[in-house]
């Protein structure tokens, strides 16, 4: 029901503009008719009037002549009977009224109203036809005046004496001679009422003539717009993607062929869908597929990595365990001899002294080879899956420099080490963060071949209303440092400034995906011929960054539960 009352509605427009032209038309026509009817009845009555003058002038010679009121009264009785009859009278050359007859009653001055000028009239050889208005009777009517003649012929013979009945004024055997005035008013109110009738009748009929045309044309235009009303619906249905739909075809005009040639285009997209929705799914499938190939990629990339480090870290580890076990393999020989030539009975007191000392130190550097076989295997070791858990990130860091040490001290490089001991318990994958501090400090121990200084450093920034807190730890080196030009491609896969053979251009690239993993950031500083500063910012779980706890002081509280 809106759409009929909506002005954009193409039904509305189609309807509107029809009907209008329909009411201007019928409105154009209603007026010409009724102006032609108005003129109809207006000549038909000044022909009716013409005619009954002319007959009574025609008829009144006699009577003006002898100026005989009898004859002519008798004359003009035969007049009121007539239509809209409202006076008529005789006058003489002179305006003065030989008879009359009035339907306007005795108080009716018909001398005074007919007081014009009777002589310019009576030169008149026509009927001469005035419109008037009575003023103290409101009535209008229409005055037909013709001149009475008299005629003759040449040698003076009269018309009673030849017999002409209707003599001709234009026929030049005859003469005329005005002898006197007929005047017949005749009311315009009959007609008047008359031609209201027609206008309001014919009116009416036009109304109805319109209203049927406009109620044909709803009818037409809702037939015609109703199946594009349908085509706009389910248009708009398959625009919000709905193609369950297809639009009525009940004929087989132009509309009926569009609907069908739309239902065909709607089963083409319908299948086309289909058709997607299964690519969709077969690329969804396949995404995953190649998914899990680039995350096992990715791990395998991880891991080789690793071994990569573990490769530049052998000849230091190698190195560092050969002095433990040199020390072991002389301290178990010399007490092995020792044993071996004496008995242990006759061994003195500073003898058996020596032997602890000696045993002492070989089990002391024994757990000093495992410690670091330990911990090389814990870099190496592959897992499945990112495992995070709580873990001491300081303690992660000293686990990483028991095989990193080594390679600093061949280098000539001073450690600095500056632990925040209450840093907060981390929640992360330790082995991954391990594998990042290796790779900076390789960097850093590459990046000063003749020696140098690096500093590293934790610290701990605690929450601070939506701050969550984070831990940063930061590796600072006296480098050569890095260029500008090439500080923001260090960590792009495969970039590396070494030589060929040297370096994978792997290790800040790996190094940057496990920190975005643990939903972080490095920030880099650093100046050609100063040094370079890696900060590693780790950000803490809400949980974490709330109950503030530390390993030292989970220690001491499970030591007191002891």
């Amino acid at each position: 029901m809106k759409r009929w009352f909506s002005i954009a509605s193409l039904r509305f427009q189609a309807v509107a503009a029809i009907s209008a032209l329909i009411i201007i038309t019928s409105a154009i026509l209603v007026g010409f008719l009724i102006k032609s009817q108005k003129q109809n009845i207006t000549a038909e009555l000044e022909k009716r009037g013409a005619s009954l003058v002319k007959m009574l002038a025609n008829n009144s010679e006699y009577g003006v002549m002898i100026e005989s009121d009898y004859i002519l009264t008798d004359l003009m009785k035969t007049l009121s009977v007539e239509r809209d009859f409202l006076f008529v009278a005789i006058q003489n050359p002179g305006g003065k009224i030989i008879a009359q007859v009035s339907m306007l009653g005795p108080e009716f001055s018909l001398k005074t109203f007919l007081d014009e000028d009777v002589k310019n009239m009576m030169l008149s050889k026509t009927v001469l036809t005035k419109q008037k208005k009575i003023p103290d009777r409101d009535l209008e009517l229409i005055e037909f005046v013709y001149p009475v003649f008299k005629y003759s012929v040449e040698g003076g013979i009269s018309r009673e004496e030849l017999g002409v009945v209707m003599p001709s004024v234009s026929d030049p055997d005859i003469q005329a001679e005005a002898i006197g005035l007929a005047r017949l008013g005749i009311s315009l109110e009959k007609v008047k009422k008359d031609i209201a009738r027609m206008v309001w009748m014919t009116i009416f009929l036009t109304s109805l003539v319109v209203f049927a045309a406009i109620v044909v044309t709803i009818t037409l235009v809702n037939f015609i717009i109703k199946p594009v009303e349908n085509l706009v619906d389910v248009t708009e249905r398959i625009a919000a993607g709905d193609l369950s739909h297809d639009v009525p075809v009940k004929s087989n005009d132009e509309l009926g062929r569009l609907a069908t040639s739309f239902n065909k285009m709607t089963d083409s997209l319908r299948n086309y869908r289909e058709e997607v929705e299964m690519y969709n799914r077969t690329l969804e499938q396949k995404i995953a597929e190649r998914t899990s190939e680039l995350e096992a990629a990715q791990k395998q990339l991880i891991q080789s990595e690793k071994m990569a480090a573990i490769g530049e870290l052998a000849a230091g580890v190698a190195h560092e365990l050969n002095n433990p076990m040199g020390g072991i393999l002389g301290y178990s020989q010399y007490a092995l001899e020792k044993l071996s030539s004496k008995k242990a009975a006759d061994l003195a007191d500073d003898d058996i002294e020596m032997q602890c000392r000696f045993l002492e130190d070989i089990e002391q550097q024994a757990r000093r080879c495992k410690t670091i076989i330990k911990n090389l295997l814990k870099f190496s070791r592959t897992s499945a899956k990112t495992e995070f858990e709580y873990f001491n990130l300081n303690q992660a860091l000293e686990e990483t420099l028991t095989f990193v040490q080594h390679q600093l001290d061949m280098k000539n490089i001073l450690l600095e080490k500056n632990l925040d001991q209450s840093l907060p318990a981390y929640y992360g994958n330790a082995s991954q963060l391990q594998q990042v501090f290796t790779n900076i400090m390789l960097n850093a121990q590459q990046a000063m071949p003749e020696g140098g200084n690096l500093k590293i450093e934790t610290r701990f920034s605690p929450p601070i209303g939506e701050f969550q807190g984070c831990v940063e730890v930061e590796f600072t080196d006296t480098g050569m440092g890095i260029p500008p030009e090439i500080l923001n491609k260090i960590f792009e896969p495969f970039y590396t400034t070494k030589d060929v053979g040297k370096g994978t251009g792997l290790g800040l690239s790996i190094s940057y995906g496990i920190i975005k993993e643990h939903q972080g950031d490095i920030l880099v500083k650093s100046k050609v011929g100063e040094g370079t500063t890696f900060t590693l910012v780790l950000p803490l779980e809400t949980i974490v960054s709330d109950n503030r706890k530390t390993f030292s002081t989970r220690e001491e509280s499970a030591s007191q539960n002891k």
